[in-house]
């Protein structure tokens, strides 16, 4: 008897975070639907039509000659008592 009230709670238990699960989930569908026109998605008001303008007084830089170096090595650690 006892097993088959564990079993039966459990499945409630899974059934009703399944329900939150989902709720929540079309919550956060709603809420990205009614902020459609963002900043960050492409042709939104803060996009920008073309290539980034530089700064006024700075030329760009050609890296492509840079010699390239690797990062620095981590710090071994040595073990005491050896």
């Amino acid at each position: 008897m006892t097993t088959a009230l564990t079993i039966v709670i459990t499945l409630l238990l899974i059934a009703g975070a399944a329900r939150m699960i989902h709720l929540l989930n079309a919550q956060h569908s709603e809420r990205i639907a009614l902020h459609h026109y963002s900043r960050f998605h492409p042709g939104g008001p803060g996009a920008r039509s073309g290539p980034a303008r530089p700064v006024p007084g700075q030329a760009r830089r050609d890296h492509s000659e840079e010699p390239r170096t690797a990062p620095p090595a981590a710090p071994r650690h040595q073990e005491h008592g050896r």
